[in-house]
């Protein structure tokens, strides 16, 4: 006989059922309620460190697991009750009371600050052809400027620098090292950035305005700054009593001073002074990302590569984001189309370095056959790829389908141009479809025993919820194609002497006081066969045969290219018959904008512009200058191609003749430097993966033969 009421048991048996099913049917908007805060997948809120399940184009499978379980409670408490064991229901109402306990205090569990810092950095996708992610940071040293800096925050965000936190990196005590307060980052402010004066970058209109110190304050080049602090409008701003006059606006422009100007260093214990907001707002660790990291000789930071280990110069594009995606309907061929571009079922994006956490790859520039917003996806072998391979597989899926063009794979465009170069040599031409379609069985079937490509051990080193800047692994961020110092390398084994033949000696005449072995076979052979001898050894075993033969003491300069060719097959310059880039690997998504079109291209009206300026101080010039020129890559004016032209020159990969090129010399300076050159190191890591993936399209068009 029963001697309670079923009624409570029955209800919350539904309860338990009716979330489950919510859960399954709609995991993210259930995920608000029951999110962990050590969940990696969704996207992450300003101001929380929560996931935002609506900013998130994936959501977490836990919550269909949750679902499931969620179910099997609630069924299982009304069949108990169903069968009257009142026990039985007691027993399991207790239990799942205490795992209730348990969800609330996993769910709203302290977290240290090194974890809350890396839950609080978005999720990262990886350029898919060297493994290395967009979000790579750098850090300044005190004498370079605040260029040389950026962190892996949205760039459409501002200016962006390895915060003052070191998060899950471990901390920083280098007594060589400082802080510099750069400002409110958006993602800790959200909504109320804006209110902070430092408003976002427009570039829909012709205004350049980073904003001022202080609301209070007139904006530092304002041309239409009244006496009594009062600031016109510029083109892009707006004005809820908007008269309707179709007048034009003033003209005004706006830029911030050098950080480095007047700017105070502090000392790396002023973290310790930060408090958490009593009030909810930013926590001590995200106060501390407004704090720039400024590296010392002896810096540990591992949120960013050292300024003093490598150049901003050596790591210019590594931000730099490209995407493949499908043909719509509407394609139609540009003139700047790459010649695989015509026959392949995919086309190229604009550049771009705005990435959010949920993959979202913003503002590419210039807009190619409309499209300006990729979602990006990675590769199923890495192991942050996404929640589970079955997003992996839907991912693939998804940039391989007609339906559904927005989602692309990503990656450097110099890595792309290594990509380009090892498919025509190997294949003799360029098979995107292929790598797209290898890319998605890689994504559909985990049961491969083959990687999509064989990382090397630095990018392994690095792999995380956060890239991890180890020292020694900088090479990893270098550009491989614009190299600086390798050009100088190949300028100096070039030769323009007339008198100058691959046929002659590579070694000098050196005078040897030894008489001659009368018993050394080699002698005897002719010149032209101990060549072709020596083609059979490498060059250590050629340094060890000269010291027992003298047949072997003077051999040709061109033996040492085939050497260069087996031993450095990277140095593509060696064998390429055009080393020029594309297109696309010279810019960086620095020097673009989402749309430039609006601006007035007359010279009279630049004119009227630089004279408004140029009172303000060569400094305001040349930062509007900057602006004006970043508008020009969609104009493809000769202004913007030159400027792009100077600065890439000097590291541009050349053509090496084959009998005006001093192989042996070229041979022994890779040999001795490469490892140093860090273009070039990056370079030989990149050719091994590229030409591993371009060896596996092969092996897949070959089977479809045989098929």
């Amino acid at each position: 006989m029963t001697t309670f009421s079923s009624i409570p048991s029955y209800v919350l048996g539904s309860a338990c059922f009716g979330r489950g099913v919510m859960a399954i049917l709609s995991p993210r908007k259930e995920y608000g309620h029951v999110g962990l805060q050590l969940e990696h997948s969704a996207a992450i809120t300003p101001k929380s460190t929560r996931p935002d399940p609506t900013n998130s184009g994936l959501v977490s499978p836990l919550m269909y697991f949750k679902g499931i379980r969620e179910i099997s409670y609630g069924l299982a408490l009304m069949a108990l009750q169903w069968q009257g064991n009142e026990e039985a229901v007691t027993t399991f109402a207790a239990v799942l009371s205490l795992v209730r306990i348990g969800d609330g205090l996993a769910r709203g569990f302290p977290l240290s600050a090194a974890e809350e810092a890396e839950i609080t950095v978005p999720a990262w996708i990886h350029c898919q052809l060297c493994g290395v992610p967009f979000a790579v940071g750098r850090t300044r040293t005190r004498n370079e400027p605040w260029e040389a800096a950026w962190g892996p925050g949205r760039r459409n965000d501002g200016p962006t620098w390895v915060g003052g936190s070191v998060g899950a990196h471990g901390s920083c005590k280098d007594p060589g090292c400082a802080l510099a307060y750069r400002g409110p980052v958006k993602w800790v402010w959200g909504g109320e950035y804006s209110n902070m004066n430092l408003d976002d970058d427009d570039s829909n209109d012709g205004t350049y305005e980073d904003g001022s110190e202080t609301d209070s304050e007139p904006l530092e080049y304002d041309s239409s700054a009244s006496e009594d602090g009062e600031v016109s409008k510029g083109a892009g701003a707006t004005d809820d009593s908007d008269d309707g006059s179709l007048e034009p606006r003033p003209w005004s422009f706006a830029v911030w001073p050098s950080p480095n100007a007047g700017i105070k260093l502090l000392p790396l214990s002023t973290l310790d002074s930060l408090r958490d907001d009593p009030s909810g707002g930013p926590t001590a660790t995200q106060k501390a990302c407004e704090y720039e990291h400024i590296s010392g000789p002896g810096c540990t930071h591992l949120g960013g590569y050292h300024g003093d280990r490598i150049s901003a110069e050596e790591m210019r594009g590594c931000t730099t984001v490209q995407c493949l995606v499908r043909k719509l309907g509407d394609w139609y061929p540009r003139s700047d189309d790459l010649r695989f571009e015509r026959e392949s079922k995919f086309h190229l994006t604009g550049l771009s370095d705005d990435i959010d956490g949920g993959g979202g790859v913003h503002g590419l520039s210039p807009i190619r056959n409309w499209v300006s917003h990729i979602i990006a996806d990675n590769d199923v072998d890495h192991p942050q790829v996404c929640s589970s391979h079955s997003l992996a597989q839907r991912a693939a899926d998804r940039q391989m389908s007609e339906d559904a063009p927005e989602f692309g794979a990503a990656f450097h465009p110099t890595c792309f141009e290594l990509f380009l170069i090892a498919s025509r040599r190997i294949l003799g031409h360029v098979d995107v479809d292929g790598l797209v379609e290898l890319r998605k069985q890689h994504c559909r079937r985990v049961d491969l025993k083959e990687k999509f490509y064989e990382r090397d051990d630095g990018v392994k080193r690095g792999e995380g919820q956060v890239w991890t800047c180890h020292l020694g692994d900088e090479y990893l961020a270098a550009n491989p194609i614009f190299i600086p110092g390798f050009r100088d390398m190949c300028d100096a084994a070039s030769s323009r002497d007339d008198d100058f033949s691959v046929q002659h000696s590579a070694f000098q005449h050196r005078q040897s006081g030894k008489p001659s072995n009368t018993d050394d076979p080699f002698l005897r052979l002719p010149a032209e066969l101990v060549s072709e001898l020596a083609a059979y050894l490498t060059p250590k075993d050629i340094a060890s045969v000269r010291h027992s033969s003298r047949a072997f003491a003077h051999l040709p300069i061109s033996l040492w290219h085939k050497f260069l060719q087996e031993d450095f097959p990277f140095v593509y310059e060696a064998w390429c018959e055009n080393v020029r880039s594309n297109t696309w690997a010279f810019y960086d998504a620095v020097g673009t904008v989402k749309d430039g079109l609006e601006v007035d291209d007359s010279e009279e009206d630049f004119g009227r512009r630089v004279d408004i300026i140029r009172p303000y101080g060569s400094e305001a010039l040349a930062k509007w200058d900057v602006d004006k020129l970043r508008f020009a890559v969609l104009r493809r004016t000769p202004e913007y191609r030159e400027r792009v032209y100077r600065e890439y020159y000097p590291h541009e990969p050349r053509n090496l003749p084959f009998d005006k090129t001093n192989w042996f010399q070229l041979y022994c300076d890779v040999a001795a430097g490469w490892k140093e050159v860090k273009g070039l190191r990056n370079r030989a890591r990149i050719w091994v993966d590229v030409c591993d993936i371009v060896e596996k399209i092969k092996q897949l068009q070959e089977r479809k033969v045989e098929e």
